[in-house]
């Protein structure tokens, strides 16, 4: 879903860019493709180690005993259809319940430094906090 919102802001800022200046061509559209629709999945490879330390952190303050720490970008979980694909999600399984963590934003993923922590209880997520 996000990578054809990309596409069409892509191809429309591009369109407005080469009304104003045709000699450009089509490498606006290109280049904003490439910036707004690959870098994301770059950032996220880098930035998985800062989040997993923002969550030991966030861990630590709110004295929780986590037993088990697992990636899940590909498979997104209880958070598929709140996070976008370029969102780094974790799944914290604690002693009394499992905690799911969203890091970056939706459109920005991994480029914002955002963290979002939804609790499971009864089948549910409740946000418990948003860094």
């Amino acid at each position: 879903m996000r990578l054809i919102l990309v596409l069409i802001i892509s191809v429309s800022l591009g369109e407005l860019a080469y009304t104003y200046n045709p000699k450009l061509g089509v490498n606006p559209i290109l280049f904003l493709f490439i910036i707004l629709g690959a870098l994301p999945y770059v950032a996220l490879l880098i930035r998985s180690s800062y989040f997993r330390k923002e969550i030991k952190c966030w861990v630590e303050n709110n004295n929780i005993k986590v037993l088990d720490v697992q990636n899940n970008n590909l498979f997104k979980g209880k958070l598929r259809w709140r996070v976008s694909d370029i969102q780094d999600v974790f799944l914290l399984k604690g002693c009394d319940a499992e905690y799911w963590v969203a890091c970056g934003t939706w459109f920005l993923g991994s480029f914002k430094c955002g963290l979002k922590v939804y609790k499971e209880s009864n089948g549910h997520l409740k946000v418990v906090a948003s860094l």
